[in-house]
């Protein structure tokens, strides 16, 4: 299947390219204030020449919203997997998905969320991501979705902040599977509160 960037198709060796040079911002991004990174900078990392670069973007601000469009598609899934009420009652799975990618990013992710020049793009993603789930809670659950946003919000909030805490190693020597133990409690009792049969009446647990 083929996708688009910036209104035009891509296939998939331009697809290619368009993550390398996403993954090569991401991390010129953890080592330096985004006004400092130019497309040199970016193409070097990438091993990829300008020419490259400019099939694909406009100049870096156009890079750093795919890069932003990118992380927030991924998030967005994986919330909406969560809010499925199969995935409710049982989010390990999600949980387990999210947390090897932690694990086995761990470095490069600590060098991002170590750095200072990551606070607007971090803003942007939650801030998309959270519109996006808000899209999804609209078409789901209709007149409850402010209501259901609201349990959506706490469960986001506190699966982020706690893996970020895992992550940065305020938890100690705590296994990101013993984090994720805690956190699956956490989502299953917010969610029972959510949960509703055909006509908006509370459900219960089966």
């Amino acid at each position: 299947m083929q996708k688009t960037t910036g209104g035009k198709t891509r296939n998939r060796n331009a697809e290619r390219s368009v993550r390398l040079l996403e993954s090569a911002f991401l991390e010129l991004l953890a080592e330096k204030p985004y006004e400092k990174i130019t497309v040199t900078d970016v193409t070097a990392r990438a091993d990829l020449n300008r020419g490259t670069f400019y099939a694909h973007f406009k100049n870096m601000d156009d890079l750093m919203n795919t890069a932003v469009d990118t992380l927030t598609d991924t998030l967005s899934n994986l919330l909406v997997q969560v809010m499925d009420p199969s995935c409710i009652e049982n989010p390990m799975p999600v949980l387990e998905q999210t947390g090897n990618f932690i694990n086995a990013n761990r470095a490069l992710l600590q060098k991002l969320t170590g750095t200072s020049s990551l606070g607007p793009l971090t803003v942007a993603i939650v801030g998309k991501t959270r519109e996006r789930l808000r899209d999804f809670l609209n078409e789901e659950y209709g007149e409850r979705a402010l209501t259901v946003l609201e349990h959506a919000d706490f469960i986001f909030a506190g699966v982020l902040w706690a893996q970020y805490s895992w992550l940065t190693g305020e938890y100690g020597a705590r296994d990101i599977h013993e984090v994720n133990e805690e956190l699956c409690k956490m989502i299953q009792g917010v969610g029972s509160s959510v949960r509703r049969r055909p006509g908006g009446e509370a459900g219960t647990a089966e």
